[in-house]
């Protein structure tokens, strides 16, 4: 994409009229607005003449321009009216009447739901995307899944600004729409992005969604076989022997063990260890089975507040596990424990029995609840973690919080100098007809250097990135 000489003054006119803050909202911070820039009347038309010919110049035959919530609506209104297309939002969840699409995306720190009134937009319209920022690049990809369910064809993708530390445009890369490439070349200008560290855990965060509900699952059924088994204490060697559980005493009979004790007699129990131990073991297998119920709120509520649930429920079935293990030593001196274990039985002493596997599956299943209360909280907190600072001297890289809504836990982690933002106007490939593109066209270190690079791709000669 070519650019002219009057946009490229343009340009260079809204970035002499960014705004820059410094010590704001804390010391060591130089806040960069870009809607500073907006208060300009002549900073505005030169913005919006940027979009508008390079909108006409790409996309001159859409149907439709899409805003996302919120600060996308402000640039996608600009240009539909210039156009004389509709403009159509996509908004969080709850905030459009009517039946609506839905879309549930994933972001570094939790998720979120975007919704598209149904009949917004007709089959095989073709759409313009426009939003403000490219960050993780998990609502633009959700805005293409909503256009996709309603029929739409996505003709484009336009952002104004990007926090390439991000890395937004590896998950739009190769992004496939009725086979168009909807995302173009990277841009050249070097950034560094070494401060950031975006774990793998957050990566593949539904991945270990997926492993926590699985062994969410197991940990039910060891609570339960441990619940109903009577193989907490035992003798099995002496003729007399037998097996003791938390409701279930058997005793050896010749050949057989005759097993005595149902839950509907529990009041009946030899002792009230055993009693307390039985109603809490019980609770912990309720709770249990509740929390993979309550998975399939998942398809109705966030899934952050899905994982909180949980989180608070595999909590309370964890201790109560640990009272039922503690609880029931204190009944080891009952007259039925020690007709089985001999007469040294005491409490907290099994005489001639030994501890059995039921016992420790249970003193497992302790550990197990703790560790899976706290991998939900994990879940439903996520955050981007960043690396220590540095020793050297950064030369470039400020975070500008107008545009940080949008990926909160960068506030909350490290340090925000250690992000690298720089203001772009990001802009499509033009359409390529049943062929992709290489992940990236140039590769950071090439686009400082200016040296070949094995993913380099010959279109960045004919096509030039601009930057506001």
């Amino acid at each position: 994409m070519s650019i002219s000489e009057e946009d490229l003054k343009r340009i260079e006119l809204v970035k002499s009229k960014i705004g820059e803050f410094p010590d704001f909202p804390k010391p060591g911070i130089n806040f960069r607005d870009i809607f500073t820039a907006l208060i300009d009347g002549q900073t505005c038309r030169a913005l919006k003449e940027v979009l508008i010919n390079y909108v006409k110049k790409n996309h001159p035959s859409i149907d439709a321009v899409v805003g996302l919530d919120a600060r996308g609506f402000l640039f996608s209104f600009t240009i539909a009216s210039e156009l004389g297309v509709g403009c159509i939002p996509i908004r969080k969840k709850g905030k459009l009447p009517g039946e609506t699409h839905k879309v549930e995306y994933i972001l570094e720190y939790g998720s979120d739901v975007f919704e598209l009134q149904c009949g917004g937009i007709k089959k095989d319209q073709k759409i313009l995307i426009v939003d403000d920022l490219l960050a993780t690049g998990g609502s633009l990809k959700a805005a293409i899944e909503l256009i996709q369910k309603a029929g739409g064809i996505i003709d484009g993708c336009l952002v104004v600004m990007e926090l390439n530390a991000l890395n937004g445009r590896k998950a739009l890369d190769g992004f496939i729409i009725f086979d168009k490439i909807i995302m173009g070349t990277k841009v050249i200008e070097y950034v560094d992005t070494s401060q950031l560290y975006a774990t793998n855990y957050i990566r593949n965060s539904k991945a270990i969604a997926v492993l926590w509900a699985i062994f969410t699952i197991c940990y039910s059924i060891i609570v339960i076989v441990s619940f109903v088994t009577p193989e907490w204490v035992g003798d099995l060697e002496s003729e007399t022997g037998g097996r003791i559980g938390l409701w279930k005493l058997c005793e050896r009979n010749e050949m057989n063990d005759n097993c005595v004790g149902n839950l509907e007699d529990m009041m009946d129990m030899p002792s009230m260890s055993f009693q307390v131990a039985t109603i809490f073991a019980g609770i912990a297998v309720a709770t249990s089975l509740l929390t993979i119920m309550c998975l399939i709120f998942m398809i109705f509520l966030k899934s952050t507040t899905v994982f909180h649930i949980c989180g608070w429920m595999q909590i309370l079935s964890a201790i109560s596990m640990i009272v039922a293990c503690v609880s029931f030593p204190f009944g080891w001196n009952s007259d039925e424990f020690r007709k089985i274990c001999g007469p040294e039985a005491n409490r907290f002493d099994v005489g001639l029995c030994g501890i059995r596997w039921a016992y420790a599956l249970a003193i497992i299943a302790c550990i197990d609840g703790c560790i899976l209360a706290t991998l939900a909280f994990i879940l439903a907190t996520r955050q981007i973690r960043l690396q220590p600072e540095p020793g050297y001297q950064r030369n470039m890289g400020t975070v500008n919080n107008a545009y940080i809504t949008d990926v909160h836990s960068l506030t909350g982690s490290g340090s925000r100098k250690s992000l690298n933002l720089k203001p772009v106007l990001l802009v499509s490939s033009p359409h390529v007809q049943h062929s992709t593109v290489a992940e990236d066209s140039i590769s950071q270190f090439s686009s400082r250097n200016g040296t070949n690079h094995r993913f380099h791709n010959p279109m960045h000669h004919h096509h030039h990135q601009f930057q506001l």
